[in-house]
Order: structure tokens, then sequence, then C-alpha cells
């Protein structure tokens, strides 16, 4: 065994808080016809459905801005 001696700090400095991210869920329903066009649309191009369905959905949130 041995006789050497550990060395510590005498203060560990202090690690500060992590905060939590401020985030804000937002929920909607999109309406099932623009769901229908995109699951065609991907289905027309051979695309995954969730890029289209995001296109749509972006798009049809934008209407209103319009």
């Amino acid at each position: 065994m041995s006789t050497e001696t550990c060395k510590t700090p005498s203060k560990v400095p202090t690690v500060p808080k992590q905060t939590r991210p401020r985030m804000v869920v937002v929920n909607f329903r999109v309406p099932a016809e623009v769901k229908e066009r995109g699951y065609a649309k991907a289905e027309e191009e051979g695309r995954n459905p969730t890029e289209i369905m995001r296109e749509l959905w972006t798009a049809w949130t934008n209407e209103g801005d319009e």
C-alpha cells in the first residue's frame, strides 16, 4: 500500500446551476384535406411524407400572414 498523500484542492469551484430552456409547446390541428394532399403528393413524387408534410404545414400556417 502506498503511503503517498492525495492532494486535493482546499476549495472546489462551484459549477453554475443549469437553467432549463424556456420553451413553449404549441399544439394545433391540421385540416384533414391538408394531410391527405400531403400523403398523395409524397406518393406521386416518391418522396418522404415527412418532408412534404413539413412544406404543406408551413404553407398552411403562413396563409393567415399574407
